[in-house]
């Protein structure tokens, strides 16, 4: 009887790599696009809106 334990291990890892690989490129992917949705919010604002902001931002320092 042959108890193959070495393809298990063999393919545990290779499991293993490709989780954690897949799991770098998503969190890259996520950060990424996080940094790219700050910037088209502030294009995205009126002009009106960036002054109720700025009125908001200078009632908050009081």
């Amino acid at each position: 009887m042959v108890i193959g334990y070495g393809m298990f291990i063999n393919a545990v890892i290779d499991f293993v790599i490709v989780a954690f690989a897949m799991f770098v490129v998503v969190k890259l992917m996520n950060a990424v696009k996080r940094k790219e949705g700050k910037g088209a919010v502030a294009a995205t604002l009126s002009r009106q809106e960036m002054l109720l902001e700025e009125i908001r931002d200078l009632l908050k320092g009081k």
